[in-house]
């Protein structure tokens, strides 16, 4: 039951933060959550260029098996 108090109280705060952004932490958090988003960008392009790469490699190996 406790767990479950802070997991909502977290999801206050965050919901909060989003909705009511003139507070001064605020501006704090919007910034933490702005770094947040860029992180998961990054990352998200870093495996999708990944992905890529493997699939054109299984394509050139799928490609050579076919030609022999």
């Amino acid at each position: 039951m406790k767990f479950l108090r802070i997991i909502f109280a977290v999801i206050l705060a965050i919901l909060i933060t989003i909705i009511l952004p003139n507070f001064s932490f605020a501006a704090t958090e919007i910034n933490t959550v702005l770094l947040i988003k860029e992180a998961i960008a990054t990352w998200y392009y870093i495996i999708r260029f990944i992905a890529v790469a493997v699939m054109l490699v299984v394509l050139i190996f799928i490609g050579i098996k076919i030609a022999l």
